[in-house]
C-alpha cells in the first residue's frame, strides 16, 4: 500500500463533523440541498496549497542532491542515478504546471464550538455549527467522487509523507530496463501519478501555525479549467469571481438525515436565534436535529 492510501485508509471517522457557517449561508445550505466546495487557492488565509508545493519542490531538490553527491562519490556503470535525477527533475517541472488543475474543499472540524472557527467561518463570529452524520458524509462523498480525510498539521509528519511520496515516485521508474520507449512510458505515467497526489497533499496539509488542529476535508479530485467542464459554477467575491463546486447532501437511494445537530454560535440574542432557528426547522423538516448552545459568551467571539 502506497503511503497516500496509507492515509486515507487511516483515517478514522469520528461520529460526527461539525461544518461552521453564517445563518444566511445556513439557509441556503438546507434549502438547496448542496453544500458548497470552495477552490483551495480562493479562500481567504489559507496557504495550504503554496506551502505544500513549496514542501515538495523541496524535498524533490534534497534527493536530487543526494544523488548528485553519490554520483561523485561512487563511479557507476549504468545510468541509474541519472535516470532517477531526469525523473526527480521531470517531477520538478510538473510542480510549475499544477496551477491549471483546481481542487475544491469543504472544512469540517471534530470540535462543535471553538472560538477561533466561529470568527475564521463566520462573520462577526455570529453563525451555526451544522453537526453532519459522518458516515453518510462519506457515503455521499463516495458517490460524488470526493474525500474525505483529517487534515495534518505536523510538520515533521508533512514531511515523512512527502519524502515517501517522491521516493515512490522514484522506485516505479524501472532503472534498469534498455528500451528508451518503456523508459519515457513510465516516466511520463508516474509523473503524472505524482501530480495528482501532489495536488491532493494541498487539501491535506495545513501549515502548522493553523489554530484550528481538528480540521477535516471533504475534497474534490483535482478538476481542469476546461471550457467544456460545467460542473465549476462562480459566485461574487469581495473583489472577484470565485469558482466552487456543489456537494449534493441526498440522494434517491439512502434518504436518511444527514444533519444531526446544530449549535447555535455566540448571539446577541440567544432567545430570538432559538425561535427563529425552531421555525426554520419545522419549515425545513428538520425534525431530527437537535439544538444545541455555545458556551462561549457573546463578547468572546467578536
Amino acid at each position: 500500500m502506497s503511503i497516500f492510501d496509507k492515509i486515507l485508509s487511516d483515517s478514522i471517522l469520528p461520529p460526527v463533523l461539525y461544518h461552521y457557517t453564517s445563518p444566511k449561508c445556513f439557509a441556503k445550505i438546507v434549502e438547496s440541498g448542496y453544500l458548497y466546495a470552495a477552490n483551495i487557492r480562493y479562500i481567504k488565509n489559507d496557504i495550504s496549497f503554496s506551502y505544500t508545493i513549496e514542501m515538495v519542490r523541496e524535498e524533490i531538490k534534497r534527493q536530487i542532491q543526494s544523488l548528485k553527491r553519490l554520483l561523485k562519490k561512487e563511479a557507476h556503470t549504468d545510468d541509474v542515478p541519472g535516470k532517477k535525477i531526469r525523473l526527480l527533475n521531470g517531477l520538478i517541472k510538473r510542480l510549475a504546471s499544477l496551477e491549471q488543475f483546481h481542487i475544491f474543499i469543504i472544512s469540517f472540524s471534530q470540535d462543535s464550538d471553538l472560538s477561533s472557527s466561529w470568527q475564521d467561518y463566520c462573520p462577526g463570529g455570529i453563525g451555526l455549527s451544522i453537526g453532519f452524520d459522518t458516515e453518510r458524509l462519506a457515503y455521499l462523498a463516495k458517490r460524488q467522487g470526493f474525500k474525505l480525510v483529517g487534515c495534518s498539521h505536523n510538520k515533521a509528519e508533512q514531511e515523512k509523507i512527502v519524502n515517501a511520496l517522491v521516493s515512490e515516485s522514484i522506485e516505479k521508474i524501472k532503472t534498469d530496463s534498455n528500451n528508451a520507449s518503456e523508459w519515457l512510458l513510465t516516466l511520463n505515467t508516474t509523473v503524472d501519478e505524482f501530480a495528482l497526489k501532489t495536488i491532493q497533499l494541498t487539501a491535506m496539509f495545513k501549515h502548522p501555525s493553523c489554530s484550528e488542529k481538528s480540521e477535516w476535508r471533504l475534497f474534490s479530485m483535482p478538476v481542469p479549467i476546461l471550457p467544456t467542464n460545467s460542473s465549476i459554477r462562480f459566485r461574487g467575491g469581495e473583489s472577484m469571481l470565485v469558482p466552487y463546486l456543489e456537494f449534493m447532501l441526498a440522494d434517491k437511494k439512502n434518504a436518511t438525515p444527514l444533519i444531526k445537530k446544530i449549535i447555535v454560535g455566540p448571539t446577541p440574542d440567544k432567545k430570538l436565534s432559538h425561535n427563529s432557528l425552531e421555525l426554520f426547522m419545522s419549515v425545513n423538516a428538520l425534525k431530527s436535529c437537535t439544538i444545541h448552545y455555545s458556551q462561549l459568551p457573546y463578547s468572546e467571539s467578536i
